[in-house]
């Protein structure tokens, strides 16, 4: 398994969301004292039940932040993957007109075989 797919632990999860959850508190709240004090009486006046219901939303927004944070790396990964496939195109041009050349076939009767195929002027350029 890649390091991009790697599961990321549960309480990792719950960190990265906590402090996440500490600084939308913090824009809304303004300072860490309120955000800590709000934190702290919502464990206490609910007798726990606060704390629980914190955890779960920490757990779900590391959730959804690992989430993206994949998401954006599989998209970046999906570029470089376009990249190779270009590459293996160019590579199949280049073994094509290698083979054609090896058997005798002129030229200018390659790069009308390849512009009938549907292959572009640039790389044919290159291939010849």
């Amino acid at each position: 398994m890649n390091s991009i797919n790697k599961p990321k632990s549960k309480l990792l999860k719950t960190l990265v969301g906590f402090l996440i959850l500490v600084v939308i508190l913090l824009i809304f709240l303004g300072n860490i004292q309120s955000v800590f004090g709000f934190l702290f009486i919502a464990t206490v006046c609910t007798v726990g039940i606060g704390g629980v219901v914190i955890i779960f939303i920490s757990y779900a927004i590391g959730s959804i932040f690992f989430s993206i944070i994949d998401k954006f790396k599989d998209d970046n990964q999906s570029g470089s993957t376009f990249l190779n496939r270009e590459e293996n195109i160019s590579s199949a041009l280049q073994d094509y007109v290698s083979k054609a050349q090896a058997s005798g076939m002129k030229r200018k009767e390659i790069k009308e075989n390849l512009v009938n195929a549907g292959w572009s002027d640039e790389d044919i350029k290159k291939s010849l």
